[in-house]
């Protein structure tokens, strides 16, 4: 099942590389890791909005893979993975999207916030969430 979002009368804004030192997900330190929590990450979005342009293709073993056609980069997802892209609309925050895979998946773990915001910041690094802007008319 081939998906692909509608366009949005709003310009669609990427933090990638050019508005960013390094693409790395969003993931609390690593303790394992000092050199880790030196390294900047890409803040998220308080509302993620899905790249208008990314394809989302279902597979049969219950995966999904996101294509980003502006960078060709394409990421495979578990059905949790898929469930938070398709929760990120652009009108929910962080904490809705975090609550939201806490009601689907109840035995999910405690870390569900840290594992959630590493996804958002992984799909944000990758160009396919990014921020909503209204766009001004001309004067």
């Amino acid at each position: 099942m081939r998906q692909q979002s509608a366009v949005s009368p709003r310009a669609f804004i990427v933090r990638n590389a050019a508005t960013s030192t390094k693409r790395r997900p969003a993931r609390s330190p690593s303790r394992s890791n000092p050199e880790r929590a030196s390294r900047p990450t890409i803040p998220l979005p308080d509302t993620p909005f899905p790249n208008p342009l990314a394809i989302c293709e279902d597979g049969p073993d219950g995966w999904t893979l996101l294509v980003n056609p502006d960078t060709a980069a394409a990421i495979a997802v578990n059905r949790t993975g898929a469930f938070i892209w398709r929760f990120a609309n652009g009108k929910r925050t962080v904490a809705d999207i975090v609550a939201g895979v806490r009601r689907r998946f109840p035995n999910a773990p405690g870390s569900v916030a840290d594992d959630v915001a590493a996804l958002l910041g992984t799909l944000s690094g990758a160009g396919f969430i990014g921020q909503e802007i209204p766009v001004r008319g001309p004067g």
